[in-house]
């Protein structure tokens, strides 16, 4: 096992996904990670595990990825090696499943549904010229005496 922190270029990174066995993509926060969808999406041997926060915009896409709380300490050690062992044919499965969804949500189709939501969404009335937001506030406070 190997902690690597930082950058690498588009074909390395390709071949780092391809070499590994599991992949852990775990921030405290909300994120796309886009790296758990390049990972899924360089794995066309259908092998490998994805160790996903359930914090991730990814986790509600690539649902058959190993799922942890990187809050857990227990939980996530338990879910490493849940993923570490898990057999060619489950790897297959949850691969199989992962890579079709991120062919269906490809950029285009978040694109799509971005411009949609948009299209969806209640126009804001424009501002009125002359309304009080328009000019400076006067307060009598600030009145010269």
């Amino acid at each position: 096992m190997e902690y690597l922190h930082r950058s690498y270029g588009r074909e390395e990174m390709a071949a780092l996904f391809l070499a590994a066995d599991v992949m852990v993509v775990t921030p405290l926060r909300d994120g796309m990670n886009l790296v758990a969808k390049e990972y899924v999406a360089c794995r066309y041997d259908d092998q490998g595990a994805l160790v996903l926060s359930e914090f991730t915009g990814a986790a509600e896409e690539l649902r058959e990825a190993f799922m942890c709380n990187p809050h857990d300490v227990e939980g996530l050690k338990q879910t490493l090696l849940d993923a570490i062992h898990a057999g060619p044919d489950e790897q297959r499965r949850r691969m199989r499943r992962m890579r079709s969804a991120v062919r269906r949500h490809d950029v285009q189709t978040w694109a799509d549904d971005f411009l949609s939501a948009l299209e969806a969404a209640p126009a804001r009335p424009a501002p009125r010229k002359g309304h009080h937001h328009d000019r400076p506030s006067h307060h009598p406070s600030h009145e010269p005496h």
